[in-house]
């Protein structure tokens, strides 16, 4: 490669680049989940986002600093949690420093958008949390390589737009949480049975809109 191409790509990841400082802890699940996951224990190791913001598209997690607890390293890591620090665009590269995340939670964060390559390095998620955001829709392949995923809350978002299918992939989903989004507002906890409901009922509600050339105003 040409040299100078080299140092241009290299300070272009730099530019768009971001480290994380995780303040490493081993901890609980919630008080909320009351079941325990497959091959999970209920007890884990995370990092906690203390100092790392992602304002521009296409920023790459470049580093990862702090203080691991003794005899751990990134591979133990299972749990990524960022809150009210901004992150308007999905981690990219992530999965590069933790390979073994289950749980994934980005709350309180301005986050605008989730895509299915968001989440497709993460096909062994249990838990999504993305609580008071900026998500506006949900494609319908954007859960397509988390078919392990339990837990998904997309509690007070600006959600106008649900595809059908978005859901589809997610055949043990247990908890979905919907409250305070504009189309829909409802939840549904530990309960398979409920959860097809909830997604029947925001699929309904949350179909998406356009007008066509007429100005009349059709239901895709």
């Amino acid at each position: 490669m040409n040299i100078r191409l080299f140092i241009f790509i290299a300070i272009l990841k730099h530019i768009n680049g971001v480290t994380f400082k995780c303040d490493f802890k081993a901890q609980t699940w919630y008080n909320e989940l009351h079941y325990s996951y497959d091959g999970m224990l209920l007890n884990f190791y995370e990092c906690r986002n203390t100092n790392g913001e992602i304002i521009d598209f296409d920023t790459e997690v470049t580093d990862i600093k702090g203080n691991h607890l003794s005899g751990n390293s990134n591979s133990d890591v299972v749990s990524f949690d960022t809150e009210n620090i901004p992150m308007h665009y999905f981690p990219t590269e992530l999965n590069e420093f933790f390979d073994n995340l289950k749980s994934i939670r980005i709350r309180n964060s301005q986050l605008k958008r989730l895509r299915e390559e968001d989440l497709e390095p993460f096909s062994d998620l249990r838990l999504l949390c993305l609580s008071n955001n900026n998500i506006e829709r949900l494609d319908s392949d954007v859960f397509k390589h988390n078919k392990r995923l339990e837990y998904l809350s997309l509690d007070v978002n600006s959600m106008h737009v649900v595809n059908s299918g978005a859901f589809d992939s997610l055949n043990v989903l247990k908890s979905l949480l919907f409250r305070g989004n504009p189309c829909h507002s409802d939840l549904a906890f530990y309960s398979r049975n409920n959860v097809v409901k909830l997604v029947d009922s925001i699929e309904s509600k949350c179909k998406d809109v356009v007008t066509d050339e007429s100005n009349d105003i059709k239901a895709i």
